[in-house]
């Protein structure tokens, strides 16, 4: 069934949309996925603020530049069809769940990325879901300032109760 000319044009201008707000771009081949996948791949993205959009290449490439964002790249030499995650708020997010997914459902495969206004290929998207997250890295970092004072306030806690000892002791001789 051809899609007409005012649905494409909704498409593109849902694709600008989101590559305005998009901080990273993974592009996988949906090919092999089934409906029920592709559901659950979608909720698992929207849960984590970032979105999955099925397009064809030269409707993503029509986007691509009319947006104001200058990306080179060019979408015939990606496999199969077209699906495009956006992470708007984390980078490293959409790596981390379309990896977990495809070792969890060996279906659909990784073809590349935007990430820092370049691209990157799959081994690159693969090292990024390894690193840790925005949210555990500050939680990493919080912990790291905590901990030299909470352990002065362990110190100083057990030499006043070492002080009481003492002075127990001593009263308890006299």
């Amino acid at each position: 069934m051809a899609v007409t000319r005012q649905k494409k044009e909704e498409i593109v201008k849902k694709i600008k949309e989101s590559l305005s707000r998009a901080k990273s771009l993974i592009f996988i081949n949906y090919f092999g996925l089934t409906v029920k996948d592709a559901n659950d791949l979608r909720k698992e993205l929207r849960k984590n603020n970032c979105q999955l959009l099925v397009a064809k290449k030269t409707l993503f490439d029509k986007a691509l530049k009319d947006s104001e964002k200058k990306i080179e790249l060019e979408t015939k030499n990606l496999k199969g069809g077209l699906g495009i995650i956006f992470g708007f708020e984390d980078e490293i997010i959409p790596a981390k769940i379309i990896v977990n997914f495809i070792k969890e459902k060996n279906k659909g495969e990784i073809n590349g990325g935007i990430f820092n206004g370049e691209f990157i290929d799959k081994e690159k998207i693969e090292e990024l879901a390894k690193l840790p997250s925005r949210e555990e890295l500050l939680r990493q970092l919080l912990w790291m300032i905590k901990s030299p004072i909470t352990g002065f306030v362990s110190v100083q806690r057990n030499l006043l109760k070492g002080l009481l000892s003492v002075l127990d002791n001593i009263k308890k001789q006299k």
